[in-house]
């Protein structure tokens, strides 16, 4: 079993259902594990919506957001988004 499985095990597990992401190289094997869990992936064009989506649900929802971003340059794109997230408490 690979890290990525126990991740969406755990997702899963903690009543999370939608994940917002942009794919990345090194969050590959997550998709991979992603495929046959029965969440929902919610593709955006950049990384700052993922962040700025899942920001949203949980606040209309008041469940956990989840934004699954790559590493690096991916993450970096998040920086502004994040803030906004924690503004907004």
């Amino acid at each position: 079993m690979r890290a990525a499985d126990l991740l969406i095990q755990a997702l899963a597990a903690a009543g999370i259902r939608h994940l917002f992401s942009l794919s990345g190289n090194q969050i590959m094997s997550i998709y991979d594990a992603w495929i046959d869990s029965g969440l929902d992936l919610i593709h955006v064009r950049h990384e700052a919506a993922a962040v700025h989506m899942a920001n949203a649900w949980g606040q209309l929802t008041d469940q956990p957001g989840v934004a699954l971003v790559t590493a690096g340059p991916g993450l970096a794109n998040t920086i502004s988004a994040l803030y906004d997230a924690r503004q907004a408490e």
